[in-house]
């Protein structure tokens, strides 16, 4: 559509906390996300559909801590056997170190971006 809006937000690829847990992270939701960005190889999918970025929002910080969040991530690793001796409980105080002072890059866990599809450009 000409100068149309595209809002898009997809889990963040470059966070530390994918980084550290992997598929057993539980924003990476496998195997229903097939897909993974960071902000620069999202920019890049959306500038060859012909789509401009004007605006890059990462959220989710708090989330990655919340008792739900914890739970869910566990059960996962426990069934997915990446958790096999049980280890995984005190990394959430290392992730939190980690990224309590991290660029927004690595800190978060999603990424939203706002595109505008301008008239003229290739699609």
């Amino acid at each position: 559509v000409p100068d149309g809006t595209a809002i898009i937000e997809v889990p963040n690829n470059g966070a530390l906390g994918f980084e550290m847990y992997g598929p057993g992270w539980f924003f990476a939701d496998i195997p229903r996300h097939l897909q993974f960005f960071t902000e620069a190889s999202l920019r890049k999918a959306l500038g060859q559909a012909g789509l401009r970025v004007t605006r890059v929002i990462y959220t989710g910080y708090t989330r990655q801590f919340a008792p739900q969040w914890l739970a869910a991530q566990k059960e996962i690793r426990k069934h997915t056997g990446l958790d096999r001796n049980g280890a995984w409980d005190g990394n959430v105080w290392r992730l939190l170190a980690k990224t309590a002072f991290a660029p927004a890059a690595r800190k978060y866990d999603s990424i939203r971006v706002h595109a505008v599809h301008e008239a003229g450009n290739a699609i």
